[in-house]
């Protein structure tokens, strides 16, 4: 006899294939968050992606890729079973860079550096294929934020630097999988939807050819730094940044729209929930993740609970607005992702990239997550372990299952 959850499991065999892509990042920061927000790798759910990226390694000053912390290395090795377990087809990525990287005065004008020196380049390049192989990832993601961008230890010559380090990283990994006859690594690049960012650093029209998607950070358009309030998703922003890269040669199939699971707040006067309120500063920190102006999807839900709390929404930015005591924040709910999927969906995207899976309502059943794969995914599979999400297969997929199962009955 076979139970019900062995039927399951035969009809996830049979309904592996996927046209598009919904990429998740797991942050190894988020294991250090306080009490109800700290997010252990054992609570890592794969269901609803079909790749997943490990967030972050970085290069040391010679291009040397290395762990954030030794013990990374011993957990890439968990990553990847816990990932692959909970979705035996989802892909394993590793993420170099990140904000806190280039944002960090000590490390900000590595990669500026690498990309100026032609042997730096070779040298970051070979180490980072014989890392993710070494550690068994199928990918490479790249996250530099953000080449040419003064601030965050950026020049003028990286624009041009970062092109031919692209070049070499793609006919590198082409090489090593014809040396070793294994599957070429897979290489992303996530991209700002800031489009003066976009313009400073990056050749789109050249690059484009090296890199199997581009990520538009379709978020942090909006924050403290502004005069006046804004939902950081905003909608109409993000639509421009995409058209902006369809229009310099990108093919509107290697694009990924990036949702954020977190919400930017503002310290303002009043508890108005519109756009365009004066801001008077930075938000205060949540109370789990613990960082200025950031709040998490489970931080939000738990403030939209108290005496006094307001929502609001804007359909312009097409996001959502919550006002609690002398804070304003800006946030996607389940409902704004369906929506922008729809668009994702009409500009024939190649998918969708979500920052970060341990930001969301993980406690819960992962609401935004699930929300921007359940209508870009054939199949959400079913989770046999009690991890937050169970899916639904689609009823093609249950089709060829039952008829496949019947056959061994007749």
């Amino acid at each position: 006899m076979i139970e019900g959850k062995g039927v399951w499991i035969l009809l996830l065999c049979l309904g592996s294939t996927v046209s598009q892509i919904v990429l998740g990042y797991y942050a190894n920061s988020a294991k250090y968050r306080a009490e109800a927000g700290q997010f252990e790798l054992s609570q890592l759910n794969t269901s609803f992606l079909t790749h997943v990226a490990y967030a972050f390694a970085n290069p040391d000053s010679d291009g040397n890729l290395q762990p954030i912390e030794p013990s990374d290395l011993k957990e890439y090795e968990r990553f990847r079973q816990i990932a692959k377990r909970r979705n035996p087809n989802v892909k394993v990525m590793l993420s170099i860079g990140g904000w806190a990287f280039n944002s960090n005065p000590d490390t900000n004008k590595i990669f500026s550096n690498i990309v100026a020196d032609a042997g730096k380049r070779a040298s970051f390049v070979s180490s980072t294929i014989q890392y993710a192989r070494t550690h068994g990832f199928e990918g490479i993601d790249f996250d530099w934020e953000f080449p040419g961008l003064e601030a965050q230890g950026g020049t003028v010559n990286d624009k041009d630097g970062l092109t031919a380090l692209l070049q070499l990283w793609h006919q590198s990994i082409v090489q090593e999988s014809e040396r070793s006859n294994l599957v070429p690594l897979l290489l992303t690049l996530a991209v700002p939807a800031n489009l003066n960012n976009a313009r400073k650093g990056y050749d789109v029209s050249k690059i484009q050819q090296y890199v199997d998607e581009f990520i538009v950070m379709a978020y942090e358009l909006h924050g403290p730094w502004q005069p006046t309030t804004g939902i950081h998703t905003d909608f109409v922003l993000s639509k421009k940044a995409v058209e902006y890269y369809i229009d310099q040669g990108v093919p509107a199939r290697k694009i990924l729209y990036g949702f954020a699971t977190y919400g930017r707040s503002f310290s303002v006067n009043g508890s108005d929930p519109r756009v365009g309120i004066q801001v008077t500063g930075a938000g205060i920190p949540g109370k789990y993740t613990r960082e200025p102006s950031l709040l998490s999807y489970y931080e939000i839900l738990e403030k939209a609970s108290l005496d006094g709390s307001r929502t609001g929404s804007d359909e312009t930015q097409m996001g959502a607005i919550l006002t609690f005591e002398d804070q304003w924040v800006g946030y996607d709910t389940p409902e704004t992702i369906s929506a922008k999927i729809a668009w994702v969906k009409e500009m024939n995207l190649g998918g969708a990239m979500i920052w970060s899976i341990d930001l969301d309502d993980f406690r819960n059943g992962y609401p935004l997550c699930v929300a921007v794969a359940e209508d870009l995914i054939e199949i959400i599979v079913y989770e046999s372990e009690n991890s937050g999400v169970q899916g639904n297969p689609s009823w093609n997929v249950i089709f060829v299952g039952l008829v496949f199962f019947l056959s061994f009955l007749i």
